[in-house]
């Protein structure tokens, strides 16, 4: 993205960068946005009651994230949000929080085919804790390895909520 976080870029048609939007939007519906990952003058600067969470230490790789923010929700369910996600609505993100399940993990697919979206996605802390620390012992370092290991249920998404999870990925995806 040019040497620009993804987070700071902004969304579309508007001045707001990506991640104060999100954090607006989960504060809409009642969520408390946390910041997982190495955070910079920036970000604290936007957003400086934002409570933050380092990478877990000593793993490597995408699951680094996760673990720290399992770890730091206890016993809670707890919602990733990717933060290059410019197009999610309060809506959407409600009915993630909200939706009745007791699976592990509560995630979208854009088709019934594609990858699960693991940044789009509502973890059982107390359910997937142990699963991602075995998982990390034997060396599984993706979020697609992970959740073959977890019972994970999908949460469907109609024709309009589909485009909401269109992230940015590459300079190409901001025009």
């Amino acid at each position: 993205m040019g040497g620009k976080p993804k987070g700071l870029l902004h969304a579309p048609g508007t001045q707001t960068p990506l991640v104060v939007r999100l954090a607006s939007i989960a504060r809409s519906v009642g969520l408390e946005p946390v910041f997982v990952g190495k955070t910079d003058a920036a970000y604290r600067s936007l957003l400086p009651d934002l409570r933050t969470i380092d990478d877990a230490p000593g793993i490597e790789g995408p699951l680094a994230g996760l673990a720290a923010l399992l770890q730091d929700a206890g016993d809670a369910r707890v919602i990733a949000l990717a933060c290059d996600l410019p197009f999610v609505e309060a809506r959407l993100l409600e009915r993630l929080a909200s939706e009745s399940s007791d699976a592990s993990v509560l995630a979208p697919r854009a088709t019934p085919s594609a990858p699960w979206e693991p940044l789009f996605a509502r973890y059982d802390a107390t359910k997937v804790r142990p699963v991602l620390q075995r998982a990390l012992i034997e060396g599984v370092r993706s979020f697609q390895a992970l959740f073959a290991r977890l019972d994970v249920i999908q949460l469907a998404l109609s024709d309009d909520e589909r485009p909401q999870l269109r992230d940015w990925d590459s300079p190409d995806d901001l025009a």
